[in-house]
């Protein structure tokens, strides 16, 4: 094991400040307990759930984590997708082909490069081209979802 002792850190180039690559600068959660139910429609609605961060750095890369309760039946295909702004940047996609209902953890990680300073919103929309799918499911309990994200330093 090594250990690193130091009484000052100075700056190489005067005005860039010291950084320090791979560490979490800030975590920044939204969550919803909206729930929502579509019916058949072959659109991508929007969930209710965003985050928004404004990284510290250009260079920074955003660790996002996704975890929602999802109830489908006999809907085929279920497509649950991260979006940055209006831009679509992740999929995942679910598939149940019985007539009972399948519950579905709608959980993910997507690592990000926005590449801006600018505060940059991020959400969930869900798909589905057939039958019942119910978006955070509430039964005994209300569901929350969450959309964790993480600016991680480069």
């Amino acid at each position: 094991m090594s250990i690193l002792k130091v009484d000052t850190i100075n700056e190489k180039t005067s005005g860039n400040g010291v950084q320090i690559a791979g560490h979490v600068v800030q975590v920044v959660q939204g969550t919803s307990t909206s729930y929502l139910v579509l019916g058949s429609n072959n659109t991508h609605v929007d969930t209710g759930l965003t985050a928004t961060i404004t990284p510290k750095s250009a260079s920074s890369k955003i660790l996002i984590l996704h975890s929602s309760a999802i109830l489908g039946t006999a809907t085929h295909d279920i497509i649950l997708r991260l979006l940055r702004g209006s831009t679509n940047i992740h999929n995942l996609n679910f598939w149940s082909d019985n007539s009972n209902y399948t519950f579905m953890t709608g959980a993910f990680q997507y690592l990000d490069s926005p590449s801006t300073t600018s505060a940059t919103t991020y959400k969930t929309q869900v798909y589905k081209n057939q039958n019942d799918l119910l978006y955070n499911y509430v039964n005994e309990v209300t569901s929350k979802s969450t959309l964790t994200l993480m600016e991680i330093a480069q």
